[in-house]
Parts: C-alpha cells; structure tokens; sequence
C-alpha cells in the first residue's frame, strides 16, 4: 500500500495584535468630546450672532419706517395753497390749527377736527400726535382715478365747499399714536361726507408699523412772531396746552423717539434697556434710567428732530 506524504503548512507568523487600554479608551472620548464640544459651541454662537444681526436689521428698518412717516406727517402740517395775494401777503385756503398733541393717548382721537381733541388724565407710556394739512396729488396717494386725496390709512378725504374768495380744498387731518398691539396707527378723516362739529370720524385707524413699543414726543417752541422763529426750548404736550392754546402756533419743530423691539424673543434672558425717557431725562444715575422688559426680545431707541417748516 502506498503511503502518502503529508506536508503541514504553518500558518505564516504574525506580529502580536495589542489593543487599546481602557485608560487610553477613556482619554480618546474625552478628547473626541471635547472637539464635539468646540464645534457644537461655535455653531450656537454663529447662530446667535445671526440672529442678533437680523434682529438688528428689523429693528433698523422698523425705525425707519416709523419715522420717516411721521417725519412726512410732521412737515407738512401747516400746509396750505395760496390762493390770493393781499395786503398781509399770501392767503391760504387752510388757516386753522396744523398740530397738536398729548403725554399719553388722546382720549377721543375720533374727534372730527384737530381742534377739538382732547387727552386722557394720568398721561400713558406713550404720546399722540396730530396734525392738519391741505392734501394734494403731491403729498398724498390719490384715489378715485387720481381725482381724491386719501388720507393716512388710504380713505378718500372730501372736498370742503367754497367759501366766497376761498376756494374748496381737501383738509387731511393725521392722529399717530401707538396701539395695545405695539404698531405704530393712524386715525385718519377721510370718509364720504364731510365731518361736522360733535361728531365721531366714521373711518376707523389702521395699524401702519409693527414692533413699535412707545413714542415719545417733545415740542420746540419759538418765541412769538416777529422774533426769529428757532425753538428755544422742548417741551411735553401739557406744557404747551390744550388744543385751543394758543402755544401751539409757535411750535416750530418735533423731537420724536420710537422704542422699537425686535419680532422674535432672542435673547437668553430679559435685558434691560435705555428707552425714550432715558435721551431727555435730566436724571444722572444711568441705572435708574434702565427699563426692564418682561420678555426676551430686543429693545432700542430710535430718535429723529422734524422741523415744521410751514411755521418758520
């Protein structure tokens, strides 16, 4: 029988195989934590700084709005065509009050003329503004094929009747204030009739900006007529009088300040803030200037000086 050879094959040698020791384990997750750690810590940050960044943004162009549309509201009070010239000068079709104002909310802001507009008592967070313009296809969005003037919350305004010499015109009467809602509103005359003495506005107000937290309002007063027609100094509404005071002639210039918030809660807590009353307050400890929030939004101040170039 024949025999046969077998040859063992061995298996080729191998370095020895070491693995890694728990401590060495351990030393790597923590390393590999704490580079999650870095990574996850600048990608919150870089999203917080842009959310700050485009709340910035909104609350830049909120402020914008704002007052840039009282500031329009602002110059043009007073205004008025002329439509003779006599002996005194240029007679104007609208002679009446061009503005007026309140430390807080007006108390009837659907009164049918500026004149007759009164405050509500205890004064609020926020002022009131009115003023009363002649309207026209240069300061105002017509309506009705361009043939109407509308006022500020876009209502057609009616023609006043001629009046022997005086020809008839479209009187717009503007009333800002800043509703519960924290928008920027206008109350505006326009309608399908006239409004007559004792009566309400039939149109309703209209919200115009959004995250428009408070308005403050000062008013520059010159000295009478015929010294030169420069504020000498600014002052709250009730320091000027009511509607019929005759102060209100001499108010050359606004002073306006809008705290504006941003849309969305931000930040991590709620941070205190330098608000309106903190720009003309004569107080000097800066803490007590501070204003609170009860949320996590964003707060800044935005100010603006308007002259009211009809009465220079």
């Amino acid at each position: 029988m024949n025999r046969r050879t077998q040859t063992l094959v061995r298996p080729p040698a191998h370095g020895r195989v070491r693995g890694l020791s728990l401590v060495e384990l351990m030393i790597s997750m923590v390393i590999g934590l704490v580079i999650i750690g870095v990574v996850f810590a600048n990608y919150l940050g870089s999203g917080a700084g842009k959310n700050s960044s485009n709340a910035l943004s909104q609350m830049s162009e909120d402020a914008t709005v704002a007052l840039n549309y009282i500031r329009k509201q602002v110059t043009q009070a007073g205004y008025s065509h002329p439509y003779q010239v006599s002996t005194t000068g240029l007679d104007r079709t609208y002679k009446g009050q061009a503005i007026f104002g309140c430390d807080g909310p007006f108390d009837n802001q659907a009164a049918p003329f500026i004149g007759e507009l009164t405050c509500k008592t205890g004064g609020g967070t926020s002022d009131s503004i009115a003023v009363a313009f002649e309207a026209d296809a240069q300061n105002s969005v017509m309506r009705n094929s361009g043939t109407q003037p509308g006022d500020c919350v876009g209502s057609g305004i009616t023609a006043t009747p001629s009046v022997g010499a005086i020809p008839s015109y479209y009187l717009a009467e503007s009333r800002l204030y800043v509703n519960p809602s924290n928008s920027l509103s206008c109350q505006g005359n326009g309608q399908n009739s006239l409004p007559t003495t004792g009566t309400s506005l039939l149109g309703s107000a209209a919200p115009l900006v959004d995250n428009i937290v408070s308005m403050r309002i000062r008013y520059g007063v010159a000295a009478p007529a015929p010294a030169p027609r420069l504020p000498t100094k600014f002052i709250k509404a009730s320091d000027v009088g009511v509607a019929t005071s005759a102060t209100w002639k001499d108010v050359v210039a606004v002073r306006v300040c809008v705290v504006v918030r941003s849309e969305n809660e931000i930040l991590d807590a709620a941070t205190p803030y330098y608000g309106c009353d903190a720009i003309d307050s004569s107080e000097t400890t800066l803490a007590k200037l501070l204003t609170t929030p009860t949320d996590r939004r964003l707060y800044r101040a935005f100010s603006t000086t308007v002259m009211v170039q009809n009465k220079l």
